[in-house]
């Protein structure tokens, strides 16, 4: 059995294209078809069609870090949190940012503080967090699967970060 925590996106991520990324986004929107699962973990409710600030259209899920643009290489993400006041709860488990491979720095978007997202000695706050896939206390974990559209966004609706959403 291949255990998902060793597998890589690329083992599982073809090609992904504009029109793929508009189908999955006009079945979403338009049709209001369930959540589909993640091409690497297979979870639903934390993948989906998403574009970035500049409109850099990917698919990604928040439950294992992949994450590929359209007409890109897929790649695994590094999860991130803060324990700043202003940091949201989401499914009984805090909120998780992803940041790109190799990235250093990463600022709060609630509270704007910098930290180093992995410290690199014992007095720097790290904003690493634990990947949901490879805990399984996770309260991720505990999000009902294979959803359909109207009961995913009734239970994303208990939270502030995901309400109108049918994914997180």
């Amino acid at each position: 059995m291949n255990d998902l925590r060793t597998r890589t996106p690329t083992q599982s991520a073809a090609l992904y294209t504009e029109e793929d990324w508009d189908d999955a986004m006009y079945a979403l929107v338009a049709e209001r078809k369930p959540p589909q699962p993640c091409p690497s973990c297979k979870r639903t409710g934390f993948y989906g069609p998403r574009a970035r600030d500049g409109g850099a259209q990917h698919h990604s899920c928040r439950f294992c870090g992949f994450y590929q643009e359209v007409n890109g290489p897929a790649m695994r993400l590094m999860p991130v949190s803060h324990d700043c006041e202003k940091w949201p709860q989401v499914a009984k488990s805090s909120y998780l940012w992803w940041v790109m491979p190799g990235e250093q720095w990463f600022t709060c978007p609630y509270c704007k503080q910098r930290l180093a997202v992995k410290a690199t000695n014992p007095f720097m706050k790290s904003a690493e967090a634990p990947m949901p896939l490879d805990h399984p206390d996770h309260g991720w974990w505990n999000v009902p699967q294979n959803m359909e559209y109207k009961q995913a966004y009734r239970y994303f609706q208990q939270w502030e970060q995901t309400k109108g959403q049918v994914f997180i």
